[in-house]
């Protein structure tokens, strides 16, 4: 009995190793992951939320959009839609990383940018870097 019981708890692992084995010799070369580690494109893009002036909390812009643009392999570029009453906001190109390919993030002396690839929300704070910047904190999610 105890002789049978192993044969089958070998032939058991052996199964379940061998179909492990079958379907990631499957996996296409093509086949792309979503979340790609180390990747910073899934943060591009267009989104839609909340702008909070970053001087006075009281001046709040509802359903504003921001374009994040891609600049270089560690570098996105904010920018608030223009022709909308906030587009007066600055610009900011912030550093980012995608660490574990989970979430887009950085931080450096011109803000801060979070991005939940799951949840597809973003969260930057802008810093004000001269006299002319006009910062603000926004809160959205990906359109």
């Amino acid at each position: 009995m105890e002789k049978n019981g192993m044969k089958k708890l070998m032939l058991g692992t052996a199964l379940v190793l061998s179909t492990g084995i079958f379907f990631i010799g499957c996996k296409s070369s093509n086949d792309s992951d979503n979340n790609p580690s180390g990747s910073i494109d899934p943060v591009v893009g267009t989104f839609k939320g909340t702008i909070e002036d970053g001087e006075n909390a009281d001046i709040k812009y509802y359903n504003a959009v921001v374009i994040v643009s891609k600049v270089d392999d560690s570098r996105v570029k904010v920018t608030p839609k223009s022709g909308e009453a906030y587009s007066g906001y600055t610009a900011k190109t912030i550093k980012v990383t995608n660490p574990v390919g989970a979430s887009v993030v950085g931080v450096d002396e011109q803000g801060s940018i979070s991005y939940l690839i799951d949840t597809k929300s973003l969260n930057v704070g802008t810093e004000k870097n001269s006299a002319q910047d006009k910062i603000y904190i926004f809160n959205g999610s990906k359109q």
